[in-house]
């Protein structure tokens, strides 16, 4: 039994549709990790760390990025990698501590 045609990729576009999926899976996984990477920094530094889900998600993601684009001026990555977990969780927590000094 096929599926009905509105869920049938088409067969000309059958690559799209593989790299909308892989595009939506790296998405799903940038989430996973930068809220695992928030929650470590959270839990590195002392503090009122007092934010919710979609935040611990966005510092943990946007840290990744901080560790990514330091990491490739200081040298330490190539052009176009990505930093690695602990860079990424460092990167976290730097942003926080950033946070904390500016919100007193």
């Amino acid at each position: 039994m096929r599926a009905p045609r509105s869920l049938r990729a088409p067969a000309d576009n059958a690559d799209a549709f593989c790299n909308n999926r892989e595009f939506s899976v790296h998405i799903l996984w940038t989430i996973v990790i930068g809220f695992i990477a928030g929650l470590l920094a959270r839990a590195v530094l002392p503090g009122n760390n007092s934010m919710g889900f979609i935040l611990t998600v966005v510092l943990g993601i946007a840290g990744s990025l901080v560790a990514t684009y330091a990491g490739q001026a200081l040298g330490l990555y190539a052009a176009g990698a990505a930093a690695g977990f602990v860079a990424s969780v460092i990167g976290a927590a730097v942003l926080l501590l950033a946070w904390h000094l500016v919100s007193r």
